[in-house]
């Protein structure tokens, strides 16, 4: 019998974080290679205080990372997470036919990404993007921060391919002041 999963436990340390975007975006991904960049311990998997949604958290020495991961949409979560967190990873993914996901993913939790925090977007899976099919595919990288109406803030651009740069956006928040 598996030992049942670890209800989120809202980490109270000064720097909390939480990684935003829609299904799918890479947030599972920027989680891992930052445990891989700063050598720290594996994310603990966690499930949400109200529905089954799985949340993962990374700790570092001085910071806490949250992310609710998969496709599974639990508005409740997300927004416990946002409301925790002082800082916000958003994630966009640049490829035309999840446009109208993410639009409606920022419209629904708006009013949490606006409250006054440290703010970064991050734009995943760059590599996409290349060569005339990847332009058809995909936005230009970095053009999507303001074609989701996210242009005031810090961007990083990353891809699977240079798995440094996956971890960008996050190292950025960790270190702000």
């Amino acid at each position: 019998m598996s030992a049942k999963p670890k209800v989120w436990p809202s980490p109270d340390v000064a720097t909390r974080i939480s990684l935003f975007g829609a299904p799918l975006s890479g947030r599972s991904e920027i989680l891992q290679q930052t445990v891989k960049d700063l050598l720290l311990p594996a994310p603990e998997s966690c499930v949400g205080v109200e529905v089954p949604a799985r949340i993962l958290l990374l700790r570092g020495q001085d910071f806490a990372a949250a992310a609710v991961v998969g496709s599974l949409y639990a508005p409740h979560e997300w927004r416990r997470v946002l409301q925790w967190s002082n800082r916000v990873l958003v994630v966009l993914d640049p490829q035309r036919p999840r446009e109208e996901g993410i639009r409606h993913f920022l419209r629904e939790f708006e009013p949490d990404l606006s409250l006054p925090r440290i703010r970064a977007a991050q734009v995943t899976k760059i590599d996409l993007a290349r060569g005339t099919e990847g332009l058809q595919r995909c936005f230009p990288p970095a053009e999507v921060p303001s074609i989701f109406g996210l242009s005031n803030l810090p961007t990083f651009l990353s891809t699977n391919t240079e798995p440094s740069t996956l971890s960008a956006g996050l190292r950025y928040l960790i270190d702000a002041s």
